[in-house]
């Protein structure tokens, strides 16, 4: 644990000196290594999301070039570059699902998903209809509650994690993300 702790010590200094490179001198090596740094952990968090692989490449560099353009509003006083990648990302995710939304054309190529209640450990859903309505229904919901929704389950985030990438207090995502679940349920599976 301290280990791990030390690492993201290390890569938070690495990603401070990196950034200032690149603000101060535009240097395109001290991109490359920020973006070849997170780029991975990014694209497997679109996939899981988007479940396209063309896509979520594309999307993941969008992130990117979003990041690059956005970097001088970054502020390191109030969350650390990993926080405000995956806040650039999940932002950028949801639009892009949005967009899908409006123009009806989602498919959902997906064997099972799970979703994590601590009264029921696990709800797996294997039914590609199912989880299309379920997906439906989440992109109706607060726009808060989707970035929610797709941090714990796609990003696998803690609720810590999600409180320091969303700026909202731990116990406020924990309920909306419970009260989000138990509505799934009723909805989805109580249903006859």
């Amino acid at each position: 644990m301290k280990s791990q702790g030390k690492r993201q010590d290390n890569r938070q200094k690495e990603d401070k000196v990196l950034i200032k490179r690149m603000l101060k001198r535009r240097d395109k090596k001290a991109a490359d290594c920020l973006i070849r740094a997170y780029y991975d952990e990014i694209y497997a968090y679109v996939y899981k999301q988007v479940f396209d692989k063309s896509m979520a490449m594309d999307l993941t560099q969008d992130i990117f070039l979003h990041m690059l353009k956005g970097l001088q509003h970054y502020d390191s006083s109030k969350a650390s570059f990993r926080t405000w990648l995956y806040k650039l990302a999940t932002n950028l995710i949801i639009d892009y699902m949005r967009q899908q939304s409006r123009q009806n054309k989602r498919e959902h190529i997906i064997d099972d998903i799970m979703l994590v209640d601590d009264t029921e450990p696990l709800i797996k859903i294997t039914n590609r209809e199912k989880l299309d309505q379920i997906m439906t229904y989440i992109e109706t919901v607060d726009f808060d509650i989707q970035q929610i929704f797709a941090l714990k389950i796609f990003a696998e985030k803690t609720f810590m994690e999600i409180s320091q990438i969303l700026s909202i207090k731990e116990s406020t995502i924990k309920t909306k993300y419970y009260r989000l679940i138990k509505v799934i349920k009723e909805r989805f599976y109580y249903e006859n």
